[in-house]
């Protein structure tokens, strides 16, 4: 099969695509991932004692709602690179900007000159 052929071919049924499928997708499994192991873990360890307290349940909600929030925020740039061309381009300023300071931060510690081949610096460079 030539290249014109499966452009003709893949072209022949066109039907509009549903943006939202990729976020469903995720929150559902998501929301059964969370399920399954609150379960395990209810069954596995049980529920502690002493969480009528109020010192106990306060530190579990406040535990809670930063999981939820982290959680929030790695959905929210996991629906953007798991769209076509959603890499670290379009994660906003938080993204590219961490990841280019790690490269820079990585790149002068002395565990990483380590690893490098005799005569090459950190970008294949040859040093005399």
């Amino acid at each position: 099969m030539k290249t014109d052929d499966l452009v003709a071919l893949l072209s022949t049924s066109l039907e509009p695509v549903d943006r939202r499928s990729v976020v469903r997708t995720l929150c559902v499994a998501l929301a059964a991932g969370s399920i399954v192991s609150l379960g395990l873990t209810l069954v596995g360890l049980g529920v502690r004692p002493d969480l009528i307290t109020a010192r106990a349940l306060i530190f579990l909600v406040v535990k809670l709602f930063f999981a939820v929030g982290i959680v929030s925020l790695a959905l929210v740039y996991l629906t953007r690179l798991a769209r076509p061309g959603g890499g670290a381009k379009n994660l906003g300023g938080f993204g590219r900007n961490t990841i280019r300071g790690y490269r820079g931060t990585f790149r002068h510690q002395p565990w990483v000159r380590a690893q490098l081949p005799l005569g090459q610096d950190d970008r294949g460079r040859s040093v005399a």
